[in-house]
């Protein structure tokens, strides 16, 4: 079996995108990573404290969420589709309210998109 890294110089995790296309000049790339950095999706967990009186850190991701626009889908950690909500705090206050559990937004990597209120 051969290498992937071996064939193509690098790992098989997909093309480098840092550095420009070569029908891209520096100037054009960097406009365009902006502009779709700025529309990107806001990707978020929603953690279940593991009890009211606990340490919040006792916890596990209950589930993981991708918010885009004023929409939210919602997937179980092994990645089975869950549903769909609106914000990510109204999907966090809304499962709250019909069950036991106690959830806790949290921002995964990317930019800050957020006003502050759930909406990007």
């Amino acid at each position: 079996m051969t290498d992937p890294k071996h064939v193509t110089g690098r790992a098989a995790a997909g093309p480098d995108l840092t550095s420009a296309p070569p029908h891209l000049g520096p100037a054009a790339h960097r406009t365009i990573t902006e502009l779709v950095t700025d529309e990107a999706p806001r990707l978020f967990a929603l953690w279940e404290c593991a009890g009211a009186d606990e340490d919040p850190v006792d916890g596990r991701v209950r589930y993981w969420g991708i918010q885009i626009g004023d929409r939210s889908a919602l997937l179980y950690p092994d990645g089975v589709l869950w549903g769909t909500s609106g914000s990510a705090e109204y999907a966090s206050h809304g499962l709250s309210m019909i069950s036991a559990e106690r959830l806790v937004t949290v921002d995964v990597g990317g930019p800050d998109n957020s006003d502050g209120e759930g909406r990007p």
